[in-house]
């Protein structure tokens, strides 16, 4: 059995990080679109503020658009889901030219922190 050739994943040296807040039943963008350009997670930490219950959180490339993480489920208020920066590559990234949207299954205020980058 031969050796196959390693993978070369490039990174870029620096990244972008926004502040996570949305609370819209349905869609709420992280990052606009960047025309010719994907957007690229590596880290993300989502926090559900609601006491009443939980809250299922889908990621999306685009408004409605393909599902990129699918249904996370945020328990109660201060449980999170922690996504640590990747030893290599990246956790999900759009399609070229569309924005990174966050679905809500309930009007409930989720929180947090996304790391990411952009690339062609």
């Amino acid at each position: 059995m031969g050796r196959a050739d390693p993978i070369e994943i490039v990174i870029p040296p620096t990244w972008d990080s926004v502040e996570v807040n949305g609370s819209n039943n349905g869609n709420n963008e992280l990052v606009a679109a960047v025309p010719r350009r994907r957007i690229y997670v590596v880290g993300l930490v989502l926090i559900g503020q609601s006491p009443q219950g939980g809250v299922h959180v889908t990621i999306q490339s685009g408004i409605g658009g393909r599902t990129l993480i699918t249904d996370l489920l945020l328990p109660t208020d201060g449980d999170g889901l922690v996504m640590p920066i990747p030893a290599r590559g990246w956790w999900c990234r759009t399609d070229v030219g569309e924005s990174l949207n966050m679905n809500l299954g309930a009007a409930v205020p989720v929180t947090g922190v996304l790391t990411y980058y952009t690339a062609g």
